[in-house]
């Protein structure tokens, strides 16, 4: 979050820019191929060897504030939730909150009936800087900013940016996204 103000926050937008994103990543190999190894997968599309074994999600709560939450839909943190943890295309491995802050505790009851166990299980809070975070993460899977080097935020929101220009008329197809009757038992639970 780089604009700390609550009153700029729209958790809509954020959760359809959220999946937006990672319906653009799902198109993407998760190892980026360099040299030989792209020259020898060239027109193979992607591989078993490219997809991930699941997702590790890092939340920085730096500059969240109470006042952060009355900008947050419930409705659409409950569709968000339900969809994250039923119907999402990637297994979420792990969750790591970092940047506590001190009233964490008071925001995660609003999330807790969202989240089921298991999952609220994997969720592991970083509350004394980021050391506890290296032993888990790949530090040079991190951008810069974090002690890694992954490139800087700055940098990494550009090339997805680009990415989401790219993959626009396929976001924006119709045919990808819309319930027709036959899938609409499927999602009878959204």
């Amino acid at each position: 979050m780089t604009d700390f103000d609550p009153r700029t926050r729209n958790s809509v937008e954020e959760t359809k820019i959220f999946f937006m994103m990672a319906d653009a990543r799902f198109t993407e190999p998760d190892v980026e191929r360099t040299g030989d190894d792209s020259a020898a997968n060239a027109g193979v599309g992607i591989s078993d060897a490219d997809l991930a074994d699941g997702d590790v999600q890092i939340v920085d709560m730096n500059g969240y504030t109470m006042r952060h939450l009355a900008y947050v839909s419930i409705f659409v943190l409950r569709v968000y939730m339900k969809f994250l943890q039923e119907a999402y295309p990637s297994r979420l491995r792990a969750m790591h909150i970092i940047n506590c802050p001190p009233i964490l505790d008071k925001m995660m009851s609003l999330f807790k009936p969202f989240i089921r166990e298991d999952v609220y299980q994997m969720i592991n809070y970083h509350t004394e800087g980021m050391e506890s975070l290296y032993e888990l993460v790949p530090r040079e899977m991190l951008p810069v900013e974090y002690g890694g080097k992954a490139g800087t935020v700055a940098e990494i929101k550009q090339k997805w940016m680009q990415i989401m220009r790219d993959k626009s008329a396929y976001l924006s197809d119709e045919r990808y996204w819309r319930v027709t009757s036959e899938t609409k038992s499927r999602w009878s639970w959204f």
